[in-house]
């Protein structure tokens, strides 16, 4: 279980540019699945590059993972413990086939063989591609591709998973079928887990929100705060929830709701339970 701290970490890629990431403080504890949001160039992506350590905090701050600094003398053991899935799952695909894909991150490991061959099946029918085996990954759907990338990250079994904007290619079934994937491994194997995205429902099933304003943290709160406040939905990069504005129209014509409702399932037993008392 992998703790993630940065410690007043500073980062722009030319001296002549205004930070990218300033002064920013955050942790991340074991287990936790937190959501990072923000509008365009808030930095969000940035912060998937530092943890992986593709690049370095400036101006003296740090970054740690599980109690390591994140440096070059030792990037390594660093990143065998992060596994990264990208916006598009091509930009990780170097094998021929499905199981070779797959195979990759484990080779690089020293994986020996018949650990690797339990690893690739186990991961493959995690995300219901078992049958895919020895197809070439380029001729496989959208959503179809995005299960291989996930299934390559899985077999190496980080502490910490990183999906950046992870959904954001597919089409809105597509999306649905695979944050479902992703939620179900994630909670099976209880891993840290970072989660850039645009994707409000992705937000709602997050332990926390880190919310970014021009390179800084803005605020950290709860799926149930973020909904509670007042907030520029279109600025925050997100759709606002359709729960929301259910309950805002319940709300003009006298409904009073205990608390702010986070799905579906609960703005109904919220209507119920009013209707109940009345």
């Amino acid at each position: 279980m992998t703790k993630i701290e940065f410690r007043n970490v500073y980062f722009r890629y030319h001296e002549d540019q205004n930070w990218i990431i300033e002064a920013l403080n955050f942790t991340i504890e074991p287990g936790e699945n937190v959501a990072i949001i923000g509008h365009n160039g808030s930095g969000k992506s940035t912060i998937a590059k530092l943890m992986m350590g593709l690049v370095y905090p400036q101006k003296g701050g740090a970054i740690f993972v599980d109690g390591q600094r994140v440096a070059e003398d030792h990037i390594w053991e660093i990143r065998q413990k992060i596994g990264m899935v990208f916006q598009n799952p091509e930009t990780q695909f170097v094998g021929t086939t499905v199981r070779d894909d797959v195979a990759f991150g484990l080779e690089n490991r020293g994986v020996p063989r018949a650990e690797m061959v339990d690893r690739i099946k186990k991961s493959l029918i995690d995300v219901g591609m078992d049958d895919y085996t020895l197809h070439e990954p380029h001729h496989l759907s959208g959503g179809q591709k995005q299960r291989v990338a996930i299934a390559g990250v899985m077999a190496t079994e980080p502490d910490i998973v990183i999906l950046d904007e992870a959904t954001s290619m597919l089409d809105p079934i597509g999306r649905q079928e695979i944050a479902k994937v992703i939620s179900r491994i994630i909670k099976q194997r209880r891993m840290t887990t970072v989660s850039i995205t645009h994707d409000v429902k992705e937000v709602m099933q997050a332990d926390r929100v880190i919310i970014l304003k021009g390179g800084k943290l803005y605020q950290c709160l709860t799926p149930r705060q973020l909904l509670a406040g007042e907030y520029d939905w279109d600025y925050l990069g997100l759709t606002k929830p359709f729960v929301l504005s259910v309950k805002e129209k319940f709300e003009k014509y006298g409904y009073q709701f205990e608390h702010t409702p986070l799905n579906h399932e609960e703005l109904i037993d919220a209507l119920w339970t009013y209707n109940s008392k009345t």
